[in-house]
């Protein structure tokens, strides 16, 4: 787990960005009942994202779960358009995982 991401409005590291990504996507884990997999994220910042404001995937090979954010569009949006789009990119991942791990467990 990165220590803190990126604020593209700043141009610097802030706690508080990362704090509340953090929060939104254990709060997505925990509704979820896959509060485990909170910690397996990785936060990114992508520049070419110009028509999104995130994506999110997991990767069976490394195990992790990545959300990208778009650093072009995050300062200009709402902070709850922040927080729907963190919740919105956690729950595809939670999806997937929850669906591959019925298949190979369940």
């Amino acid at each position: 787990m990165k220590a803190a991401a990126a604020d593209p409005a700043y141009g610097y590291l802030t706690m508080r960005t990362d704090q509340n990504i953090r929060q939104w996507i254990r709060h997505a884990c925990q509704s979820n009942d896959v509060a485990e997999l909170a910690q397996t994220f990785l936060v990114e910042w992508n520049r070419r994202f110009t028509r999104r404001l995130g994506d999110g995937h997991y990767s069976l090979l490394s195990m992790r779960a990545r959300i990208r954010l778009s650093s072009p569009l995050w300062p200009r949006a709402s902070d709850i358009d922040r927080q729907e789009t963190v919740i919105h990119e956690a729950c595809h991942v939670l999806v997937f995982y929850k669906w591959i791990f019925n298949r190979i467990c369940g």
